[in-house]
């Protein structure tokens, strides 16, 4: 879930959805 902060850094949308 600490994913979400790097995706949305990223701007990944994809990212977001992994765990």
């Amino acid at each position: 879930t600490g994913m979400t902060k790097v995706a949305k850094a990223q701007g990944f949308s994809s990212a977001r959805r992994k765990p």
